[in-house]
């Protein structure tokens, strides 16, 4: 199986009106395919924020193939989240 490392991505503006991109979580996934490793992180994403919509918190997810899960811990912006393992 691959490990698939995914981000909950956001646009936001700052103080002076730039936009800038906030990652919104993000997880490593291990699956056979992309599409089945994002399905799992949408639904943890949405397990996490208690919600049923993930594009509610972000506006895109991005994934890329990873070698690992070494140092790995799935993040969530502004929770702190104790599990170290893929999802």
């Amino acid at each position: 199986m691959t490990h698939f490392h995914i981000r909950f991505l956001k646009k936001i503006c700052n103080d002076t009106g730039h936009e800038c991109v906030t990652c919104q979580g993000e997880f490593l996934v291990e699956n056979t395919s992309a599409g089945l490793a994002l399905e799992e992180a949408e639904a943890a994403f949405c397990e996490l924020r208690k919600t049923d919509r993930w594009d509610m918190f972000a506006d895109t997810a991005e994934i890329r193939i990873t070698g690992g899960r070494e140092g790995f811990a799935p993040r969530l912006a502004g929770v702190g989240h104790p599990k170290s393992q893929a999802i």
